[in-house]
């Protein structure tokens, strides 16, 4: 009924997973790391197939029953994600990895600044070049510019104040 002008529906559709994270965070996810991978990525497979299936069917019931299954299916999504994710980071000794030492050190302001720099070259480049390379421009070119001003914004301590740092 009224535009979103301040994306606070569109926000609180992610409530569900800030929600599932504080839940993760304040009891563990020791069971669930004990549940294999391919059982993770079988479940989301199956999940997303059975989804797509019911998408076809334009019943009332099939309709609320597709919503339903999207929501489990991104739940498990991220569930499957974050889980798969700790799992590499146990196996991979990334600390002593100076690549991820310097974009954990830069992770903040880069997350911030990523975003900006891709809306311009999807709109240099969108409909100009073959959509993979542009996907690939993308991210390069948003890393690359994106982690050039956080060196820069983080070498002055009211900037690092700004962007969430120490």
């Amino acid at each position: 009924m009224f535009p979103d002008i301040i994306v606070l529906w569109n926000s609180l559709r992610y409530i569900v997973f800030f929600f599932l994270g504080f839940k993760l965070y304040q009891k563990g996810y020791k069971k669930l790391e004990k549940i294999p991978s391919f059982v993770w990525i079988f479940l989301d497979g199956i999940i997303f197939l059975f989804s797509k299936w019911i998408n076809n069917k334009k019943s009332v019931v099939f309709i609320l029953l597709n919503r339903g299954f999207h929501l489990f299916l991104y739940i498990i999504g991220a569930l499957m994600a974050f889980i798969l994710l700790q799992k590499l980071a146990k196996a991979i000794e990334w600390k002593k990895i100076w690549i991820f030492r310097y974009f954990s050190r830069y992770s903040m302001p880069i997350y911030l600044f990523h975003q900006q720099v891709i809306y311009f070259f999807i709109y240099w480049l969108n409909g100009k070049i073959n959509p993979y390379i542009n996907v690939l421009i993308n991210f390069i070119g948003s890393m690359l510019i994106s982690t050039i001003i956080s060196c820069v914004l983080m070498k002055f301590r009211v900037m690092r104040f700004l962007v969430g740092e120490k």
